[in-house]
């Protein structure tokens, strides 16, 4: 039987510091193409595992005949409201293209779309206690929170217009304004 060569012997002959030599880069004629938002995904993601919150998602919402499990559509919103909080819209048309969750998820894009995250918060619905509870005991767990009451928003629902003599809109954003802080 053949023994395997120790690992730093295979590195140290791809190696060979004399052989080291410097390239000099021209970084005026660098340019970026595709960047995608990664750090903020991959830290609510770190988050989230360390939470088990996917793994009671996956529980609570088990797999059925849907080609993307309804638990990874709950996390694209969980990550989505973590990172930059916007309508269900706004994160299909345009923020989740624009970040690294396709690779960090393996749902492809063109699987994310409005229909099926306002479905995905449809199946959330039904276990909003069950999460709740586990949010709050994984949180007290993990950094020693001791509280009564834990607030925390489950808002969905977005409204926002460009057009500046939309009378609705006026009243809309008036209410928010005069909503009473707590």
């Amino acid at each position: 039987m053949l023994k395997k060569p120790p690992a730093s012997s295979i590195i140290s002959s791809y190696i060979n510091p004399r052989v080291i030599s410097s390239t000099e880069v021209d970084t005026a004629n660098i340019r970026v193409e595709n960047q995608l938002d990664f750090g903020r995904p991959w830290l609510a993601l770190q988050l989230i595992h360390k939470l088990k919150f996917d793994e009671l998602l996956e529980t609570v919402i088990p797999q059925g005949r849907e080609e993307i499990p309804w638990s990874k559509m709950a996390l694209v919103l969980a990550i989505c409201r973590l990172c930059n909080p916007s309508s269900e819209l706004y994160i299909a048309e345009h923020y989740y293209k624009s970040t690294a969750m396709p690779e960090l998820l393996g749902v492809p894009s063109e699987k994310v779309y409005d229909e099926r995250l306002y479905r995905a918060l449809d199946k959330l619905l039904p276990h909003k206690k069950v999460l709740g509870k586990h949010l709050k005991a994984r949180l007290s767990s993990l950094f020693g929170l001791k509280y009564d009451l834990l607030l925390y928003d489950v808002t969905s629902t977005y409204f926002s217009s460009q057009v500046p003599e939309c009378h609705k809109c006026h009243i809309a954003f008036r209410k928010i304004a005069e909503k009473p802080m707590r």
